[in-house]
């Protein structure tokens, strides 16, 4: 099979939820695993585990309860992570990571879907005897993807609003956010731009917004809470900051990821995350 590369990849990647009862064969499942075993620590340099769950191999059925409706779901990518080491970082990581992972299957032709908080994990847990502090954030049912969308997947897709994304003048700016960022000034930045404005996100909620300042790229977090102690929604930036770094350095674009919160004057309830810093 030919290697596609990553912007196609992300271009080609879409939510899947009815798959073809199709067995991975084991030289797939091995490409798999050889790949997770490969993935090391996050940018931040966190360890995030991740596995391959045939959940046929197991004796304990699998419930799938989620909004997602899956169809035909067998294979699982799961992610697991320690409750004692978390941080913002580690869900950075954890998107960041995760991303690579799908869009690597997304090059061998398989079908994915991005779930997290809205699944139990308690069964995922034990069936991987997780230790009390392990938990599970975020999976991803993979597999072939079937020939006809089933009626659950129409509906689930639309529950997700998964065919919708914001426009740019609501997610890129240009030194404060009363000055949209113009596509046509950023040259071949737009196409890292637009990888993260088609990224997948919970509930496509793109929490993200970037704004240009001089050569830097400051990515913010939108519409900051309190409500829970982990805020899940740092997955969808690591995911974004993959799909920029990807892109980039497929078009050669020289530059580095860098922490320096910039003193810009900036109204809403936003969280500064990192910087791309272009050469």
């Amino acid at each position: 099979m030919e290697k596609m590369s990553n912007i196609a990849n992300i271009k080609k990647r879409k939510s899947v939820r009815s798959f073809k009862k199709e067995e991975f064969s084991n030289n797939l499942i091995q490409e798999i695993t050889a790949k997770i075993d490969s993935l090391g620590n996050g940018y931040f340099g966190n360890e995030i585990k991740f596995y391959l769950i045939d959940k046929k191999r197991f004796k304990q059925e699998i419930k799938f309860e989620t909004y997602g409706l899956f169809k035909n779901a067998r294979y699982y990518l799961v992610s697991v992570i320690d409750e004692m080491t978390c941080n913002d970082d580690v869900f950075l990581d954890l998107g960041y990571m995760f991303e690579r992972l799908i869009l690597f299957i997304t090059g061998l032709g398989l079908g994915s879907c991005w779930v997290s908080r809205t699944f139990n994990s308690g069964q995922f847990s034990n069936v991987l005897e997780l230790d009390e502090n392990e938990f599970i954030p975020a999976i991803c049912p993979i597999g072939f993807r079937a020939k006809s969308i089933s009626i659950r997947e129409k509906i689930a897709k639309k529950i997700a609003n998964s065919d919708n994304r914001k426009p740019w003048h609501r997610i890129f700016f240009e030194d404060d956010l009363s000055h949209p960022l113009i596509r046509e000034i950023v040259g071949q930045y737009s196409v890292p731009l637009e990888m993260v404005r088609i990224a997948p996100s919970a509930r496509n909620s793109q929490p993200w917004k970037i704004i240009k300042s001089e050569n830097t790229y400051h990515f913010f977090i939108d519409d900051i809470t309190d409500e829970n102690p982990y805020d899940l929604r740092l997955i969808d930036i690591g995911i974004a900051m993959l799909h920029f770094e990807y892109s980039i350095r497929e078009l050669n674009l020289a530059g580095r990821w860098i922490f320096q919160k910039p003193n810009l004057n900036l109204k809403g309830n936003l969280k500064y995350m990192i910087s791309w810093e272009s050469e």
